[in-house]
């Protein structure tokens, strides 16, 4: 929905469009990753405060909160799988298609 407002106010061309297309995509790319920045840290502090299992609040060898890793990592697992399960991502194509092709 940017990428068309942006198109329609810019013309669909010129260093405006494309700043805010860039723009657009960096803070999609930021936001996917703060999940596995934060998620284990968040975890422990939860884990310490006794609202999670305690295991998230060891760390692994790389003195990062490897358990949570490993949860958030399969929870996502099962989210993919569940949504393909449904079709999800086949529906969304239409929608993904007038985001990617203006940028």
């Amino acid at each position: 929905m940017i990428s068309q407002i942006a198109r329609t106010v810019y013309g669909g061309q010129g260093i405006l469009y494309l700043a805010i297309i860039a723009g657009t995509s960096v803070i999609l790319i930021l936001a996917a990753n703060t999940a596995f920045a934060d998620f284990p840290r968040l975890s422990a502090l939860q884990a310490g405060d006794g609202f999670l299992p305690r295991q998230f609040t060891f760390r692994g060898s790389r003195l990062v909160f490897s358990r949570g890793i490993i949860a958030l990592a399969v929870l996502a697992s099962l989210l993919i799988i569940f949504l393909i399960h449904h079709n999800f991502f086949s529906k969304m194509i239409p929608y993904l298609n007038s985001f990617f092709t203006f940028v």
